[in-house]
């Protein structure tokens, strides 16, 4: 069942945390409760999900809400999933470029704006809806000669990145003047918003432009991941289906639904992180032991016991004829 953090303050007991459910403090417990009990190997209920997009080329940024690909299936047939370290195998594959052809799928690191940058271009920002035109943005990087975008604010007083004031509506688009390398934008730093902020770049000369970024009105710090999945023929739409581990969101307001929504898990996971804090370690440890009981169980109940756990065989290995890898 869904919970939202009003659930959580209304059905926690506080007493033994010494905070009060209505404080900043119980917020800022619950999130950190809920990031420990998310940073882990395991699959809790409802927080591995599945999603469907269609894809016209090889390299994909991943929406915010990814934190790991666990299975992906390319045109209904699953392939094989490699971290950043295989393509550096003496024995392997080596470096594959931006249309392999395997079926396998290749982790890319990360990025901040779903489509690169192109060479030479500026930024040009537009608003969903109507905005604070004084509130800023900014786009830290290097520019297209190479160099440390770096931004004079006063006199002999410099700070990093192009920093642009928001757009106050759509009918009143921001353009930078920074000429940006390709791929040139290492990170964003952006205020809490209305509504979207779109993101173009834009060459002056001709007014060409695309769309590289979208950013929701809560994003502050963006960034998303990244893959390069083989066997996308380019301009020719493939579906793909993925299932995929949640990422971490903090809650702020009464009806933000929880990522987990077991109230006895946070309870005792938010008692564990207290404790963590006051270096009561092993009182700690048992506050901990208690709430991943707790999760086990949920599973158990949701899951069930007619399910049949499969073995996985990969039998994509190179160099060692064909042994299969048993999981």
């Amino acid at each position: 069942m869904k919970a939202t953090l009003g659930d959580a303050r209304n059905q926690i007991d506080t007493s033994v945390l010494g905070i009060q459910a209505c404080s900043p403090a119980f917020v800022q417990l619950l999130n950190e409760a809920t990031q420990r009990l998310l940073m882990g190997p395991e699959r809790w209920w409802d927080v591995n999900h599945k999603m469907v997009i269609t894809a016209s080329n090889g390299c994909i940024t991943w929406p915010r809400q990814i934190a790991a690909i666990e299975s992906i299936a390319v045109c209904r047939t699953p392939i094989t999933i490699r971290n950043e370290w295989f393509e550096f195998l003496e024995s392997g594959y080596g470096i594959r470029c931006e249309k392999p052809c395997e079926n396998q799928m290749f982790d890319r690191g990360t990025a901040v704006t779903f489509r690169a940058i192109r060479n030479g271009y500026q930024i040009k920002l537009y608003s969903s809806v109507t905005e604070d035109d004084t509130k800023t943005v900014g786009f830290l990087g290097y520019d297209c000669n190479g160099k440390w975008v770096r931004t004079e604010t006063s006199p002999g007083v410099f700070i990093d990145g192009e920093w642009l004031n928001v757009p106050l509506n759509n009918a009143n688009p921001v353009t930078g003047t920074v000429q940006w390398a390709v791929d040139g934008i290492t990170a964003v730093i952006k205020p809490e918003l209305n509504g979207l902020l779109n993101v173009y770049d834009y060459l002056a000369s001709s007014g060409d432009s695309r769309k590289i970024a979208t950013y929701e009105w809560d994003e502050t710090r963006p960034v998303y991941r990244k893959s390069l999945v083989g066997n996308i023929p380019d301009n020719q739409d493939t579906q793909i289906t993925v299932m995929y581990k949640q990422e971490y969101k903090p809650v702020a307001n009464d009806n933000d639904f929880l990522l987990i929504a077991n109230i006895p898990a946070l309870s005792e996971m938010m008692a564990a992180v207290k404790l963590y804090r006051q270096n009561a370690m092993q009182l700690a440890v048992g506050h901990e032991g208690k709430a991943l009981q707790l999760l086990d169980r949920e599973v158990s109940h949701y899951v069930g016991q007619g399910t049949v756990e499969p073995v996985r065989i990969d039998y994509h290995n190179f160099g060692v004829g064909g042994l299969p890898t048993l999981y």
